[in-house]
């Protein structure tokens, strides 16, 4: 507290006011990447993520019929539509005859699509090459609810060279090419169409704005937990989702203004969503937080929908204050989180904690209700 007993507004703190409304691109592109890759652990670059994502974009049809029909990949035969590789063959060996890669999918797609200046091409050509080396950790389940870790590497770029050329004064020179062949194995596009642990819509513009990968992840991460409204992250697993080595930012401090705070300005009221975290700390340390607790706010997309959602919030205080009998600061702080996004969410929950109350003796009608419904907004991410 300050000399006026005012809270001290930090920077991406809880504490900052919250607004619905965002300046958001002219274009807006939707994708749809399932939540076993946004979740996933890898240390990608920034270049590398919006490759990636430039990727995901090509399975949009794709993903589209899966998240309608909520059928696997298989069962619709989809890879039968997909290109097999026409171009590139496997290298003769021994005089025996070359063969077409069956069990590859191949994409072609012009460098334009990534965003990057011609002059960058060569840096986005080496990123994308260097990926097929990168490991990506995926955690997955089978059929029968077994769970598994996955671990691959998504795909290979190939960059094909242009044909010598002879300029007018006589020199060689190489004919610019301006697209990159995509190489995916079937069973790791099998994973990355895998929607059994649902999956994350994000504005494409917002990530390829951004030159800090640690910006692009969490980003994607708020995405996928925007529906929830909130999440809570275990310190160690949150440097796990960013793809953070072991040894880098060992102080809080420095993590909190190099990546935390970075990824707060640069989102705040700048993108589709964004959000504010607060530290917990356990009993051993108060230097280092056991968690981080992530509010995530979702804009509104128009005035209707601003509209709306403030006809639901009076709703819902209505219940708080009358059915639960919550005060004033209860009812304001669990309200704080609500958004269009995650208004059926909160509500089926409250009726499952009404329900609760009604069979099960509880000393405070208010405070379980009130402790119950906050605690959905801060689900641990396992």
């Amino acid at each position: 507290m300050n000399k006026d007993n005012k809270p001290v507004k930090k920077s991406g703190s809880p504490f900052k006011k919250r607004k619905l409304k965002a300046e958001l691109p002219a274009t807006q592109t939707l994708v749809k990447q399932a939540n076993v890759l946004t979740f996933g652990k890898y240390d990608f670059s920034a270049w590398q993520l919006k490759g990636l994502v430039v990727v995901i974009e090509e399975l949009q049809d794709i993903t589209n019929i899966i998240i309608e029909t909520k059928k696997e990949p298989v069962q619709l035969n989809l890879f039968a539509n997909l290109g097999e590789p026409e171009l590139f063959q496997e290298v003769a060996q021994e005089g025996k005859p070359a063969t077409l890669k069956k069990d590859i999918i191949q994409f072609k797609i012009p460098l334009k699509r990534f965003g990057v200046a011609n002059s960058h091409y060569d840096k986005l050509r080496e990123a994308l090459r260097a990926m097929g080396n990168m490991p990506i950790e995926l955690n997955m389940s089978n059929e029968s609810g077994e769970k598994f870790r996955k671990f691959t590497s998504l795909f290979q770029a190939i960059c094909p060279e242009g044909d010598l050329r002879i300029n007018g004064q006589g020199k060689e020179y190489r004919e610019r090419v301006n697209y990159v062949y995509i190489e995916i194995e079937k069973g790791v596009l099998a994973s990355l169409l895998k929607l059994d642990k649902g999956y994350t819509e994000f504005l494409k513009e917002i990530v390829m704005s951004q030159s800090s990968k640690y910006v692009i992840r969490i980003y994607l991460l708020i995405s996928a937990l925007k529906k929830q409204g909130g999440a809570r992250f275990g310190y160690k697993r949150l440097f796990e989702m960013l793809g953070i080595e072991s040894g880098e930012y060992e102080d809080y401090n420095d993590f909190k203004k190099r990546v935390l705070n970075i990824a707060f300005e640069a989102l705040h009221e700048k993108a589709d969503c964004w959000f504010y975290y607060s530290e917990e700390y356990s009993s051993k340390s108060k230097l280092t937080p056991s968690h981080i607790v992530f509010k995530i706010v979702t804009a509104t997309k128009n005035q209707i929908e601003s509209e709306s959602l403030e006809v639901r919030k009076k709703a819902l205080a209505s219940i708080f204050e009358q059915h639960f009998l919550m005060n004033k600061k209860q009812v304001e702080d669990l309200l704080s989180y609500l958004s269009s996004e995650n208004y059926t969410y909160v509500l089926n929950n409250i009726h499952r904690i009404s329900d609760y109350i009604k069979t099960h003796e509880v000393g405070s009608a208010a405070d379980y209700a009130y402790t119950s419904i906050l605690n959905i907004f801060k689900n641990e991410v396992i």
